[in-house]
């Protein structure tokens, strides 16, 4: 396995009852930045008595920045893993949040810098626009439209006026015809 130091405060390193349920006593000193189906493919092993519960992982660990871990992670899953598409504009948008240009997204992913910019875009959607297309409310396509500009006061005006419409009356024409 990949790893790398959990950041300090972060959310995912904190002791759930899941976590319970494997025998974490503390807050998770590392996350796995690559390796994780094997790693819960032993987890699983060892809930089903398959493994000893002291069976040893072998890990390299990475002190890895915040921008890093992102774009590894991202990297990894893109090629080993469907992600929705809200995932992927998603880890694109805080990339460019930590920093990092969109042209060095794209030399480090292997993509075009028009589809990283397009992927960014999405993924800085005013936040209840973006929980929306997360939950399946809204589409691709709808959230297209929304992303038409890239003011969020103006995303939070239409998403007031259409969010609690049908979908019948969500079309992107009509969103984009709404910011005209």
């Amino acid at each position: 396995l990949l790893i790398h130091p959990a950041p300090e405060g972060a959310k995912w390193a904190k002791r759930t009852r899941d976590c319970t349920k494997y025998g974490q006593t503390e807050p998770a000193a590392f996350g796995v930045l690559a390796g994780g189906r094997r790693y819960r493919a032993i987890r699983l092993a060892v809930k089903n008595g398959l493994l000893p519960a002291t069976f040893p992982i072998r890990c390299v660990i990475k002190d890895l920045s915040d921008q890093q871990i992102v774009l590894l992670s991202l990297s990894e899953n893109l090629l080993r893993r469907d992600l929705q598409g809200y995932e992927v504009h998603a880890a694109i948008a805080k990339l460019r949040a930590l920093g990092m240009a969109i042209d060095d997204i794209a030399r480090n992913l292997g993509q075009a810098p028009w589809w990283v910019a397009q992927q960014a875009r999405l993924g800085d959607l005013h936040p209840p626009i973006f929980e929306a297309y997360a939950a399946g409310v809204i589409d691709v396509e709808q959230a297209r439209a929304f992303a038409a500009t890239e003011d969020l006061d103006l995303q939070a005006s239409a998403w007031e006026h259409f969010g609690r419409r049908p979908n019948y009356e969500r079309q992107p024409n009509q969103i984009r015809a709404f910011y005209k």
